[in-house]
């Protein structure tokens, strides 16, 4: 599955936001320096829908804040209530 994301780092916490122009807003707790943010993005997502950090993974997008972040052997209901949308 694929999910476009709007990432913004340097947040306090890492949280999902609202979507807006067809990307789900995503706030990480990571500078966009050496590729923190991008980790921490996919880390926060593998946590929140209970899979293992190896099946999330930036397939758009790595050094801009519009983001498409592949998400392996998972459907839509699944992601949407992992991340309470």
């Amino acid at each position: 599955m694929l999910l476009a994301l709007w990432v913004t780092p340097g947040a306090a916490r890492s949280e999902v936001g609202e979507v807006s122009d067809g990307r789900l807003r995503l706030r990480v707790a990571a500078p966009a320096h050496d590729d923190r943010a991008n980790r921490e993005a996919c880390r926060y997502l593998a946590r929140r829908l209970g899979v293992a950090p190896g099946r999330v993974g930036i397939a758009g997008g790595g050094s801009a804040r519009r983001k498409t972040v592949r998400i392996a052997d998972i459907d839509v209901a699944s992601v949407r209530a992992g991340l309470g949308l």
